[in-house]
């Protein structure tokens, strides 16, 4: 056991997303025991920007001092990367340091295991080199319906709420 994975948070201008999905976040018992690294994109143009100010300024003057985390961190762009790029970055910096990383966007509700249930599931799968990444969210595939077992595996990852390893993360071909 590898110890709790870091959460990567990745926000941009929507406030109320944000803010909901800390507030879920933070509903885990493991979160005390956890870090938060909060990633802000850039605006990508002035109508974005007050908005996007306002999701910093929330994050810097209300949460980082209320939170239930163990460490936050906050990166602000000073320009906008676009998701794709921003959670390439993220993720690589704070994989790097940890080995491990879970990773959330800003209009994500978790639940109250999410964290219990994603560290379990990257211990457990962590010396399968073929699973590139474990997720808490399931398509709502008509089969599951009659399968019977806890955990399944698909080709294709899943972006709702998602953990990986440095090593698999190193392998992908962006």
């Amino acid at each position: 056991m590898a110890g709790k994975a870091p959460v990567v948070l990745f926000v941009y201008s929507r406030l109320d997303k944000t803010q909901n999905c800390i507030a879920a976040l933070e509903r885990n018992h493991d979160c005390s025991q956890t870090d938060l690294y909060i990633f802000a994109d850039g605006a990508k143009n002035d109508i974005d920007k007050e908005k996007v100010e306002m999701v910093r300024l929330y994050i810097k003057k209300q949460y980082i001092p209320e939170s239930r985390f163990s460490k936050v961190y906050l990166t602000e762009s000073d320009y906008n990367k676009g998701l794709a790029a921003s959670i390439i970055n993220g993720v690589t910096a704070v994989i790097n340091q940890y080995g491990r990383v879970i990773v959330v966007e800003d209009d994500l509700i978790v639940s109250d295991d999410f964290l219990e249930y994603m560290n379990g599931a990257l211990d457990y799968y962590e010396k399968i080199s073929r699973i590139g990444s474990v997720s808490a969210y399931t398509y709502p595939l008509p089969v599951l319906k009659r399968y019977k077992k806890d955990v399944y595996m698909l080709r294709k990852g899943e972006c709702w709420g998602w953990g990986t390893w440095r090593d698999r993360w190193q392998d992908v071909d962006w």
